[in-house]
């Protein structure tokens, strides 16, 4: 079950996105709501909105599809999942007003209050508020896109949330019966960086599930 967030963030796709969660998503069934998105951003706080809807679910996941964008506010959304996976393309700038004033008082209040107000999400989901402020650094009309899942690693904006990655630890050291965090931790190193969907050992073809199984069991081990 996947839903696909497209186009233009505006207050009128969050109202959308949250009544499709809460009507058809939010089951006990599916503990780990799947959202897609592709979208060059929009209104910052209609992304927060939904973000914030996002991280109401134990578990969650956004995915930059391959030949999508999310730029803008759009990162703020990939910010809220507890796993964020990119195969597309990835860009910020700063936010910016659509009515910006010419009085440099009220300019400076709308500008302190976005940046009090994304700063404080930004450290609600666990992603360092630097993401922010280099945001700021880059003009409207124009867009750094990041070019590898190290730079975006700087700010924790892929992969796993750390508190969404001690939970899923705690699960699956339950659901394989596996008492000490070591054996588990190297168990699953050793799965991830062997497994493959026609991985074949000993005239056995696995799957990529059925691999994973098997590392994690015992049943399947690296020589040392």
């Amino acid at each position: 079950k996947v839903i696909s967030i497209e186009g233009e963030i505006t207050p009128k796709m969050a109202a959308i996105f949250k009544k499709v969660l809460a009507d058809k998503y939010y089951t006990v069934d599916l503990n780990w709501p799947v959202i897609t998105i592709n979208s060059k951003g929009g209104d910052l706080y209609s992304a927060m909105e939904i973000g914030r809807a996002i991280r109401s679910h134990s578990m969650s996941s956004v995915v930059v599809s391959r030949d999508a964008v999310c730029f803008s506010s759009c990162v703020f959304i990939l910010a809220a999942a507890e796993q964020r996976l990119r195969e597309g393309t990835i860009g910020i700038h700063r936010p910016y007003a659509e009515s910006p004033s010419i009085s440099a008082e009220v300019a400076a209040k709308k500008f302190q209050k976005i940046s009090t107000d994304a700063k404080k999400y930004l450290r609600d989901m666990r992603i360092r508020e630097a993401l922010f402020d280099d945001m700021v650094n880059i003009p409207p009309d124009q867009i750094h896109i990041f070019q590898s899942l190290e730079e975006l690693n700087k700010y924790g904006l892929i992969g796993l949330d750390p508190v969404a990655e001690e939970r899923l630890a705690a699960m699956r050291m339950k659901q394989y019966g596996i008492a000490d965090r070591q054996v588990y931790m190297q168990r699953n190193k050793d799965a991830n960086s062997t497994c493959s969907d026609n991985f074949v050992y000993a005239g056995n073809r696995y799957t990529l599930s059925s691999c994973y199984d098997a590392f994690m069991t015992g049943n399947l081990r690296i020589s040392r």
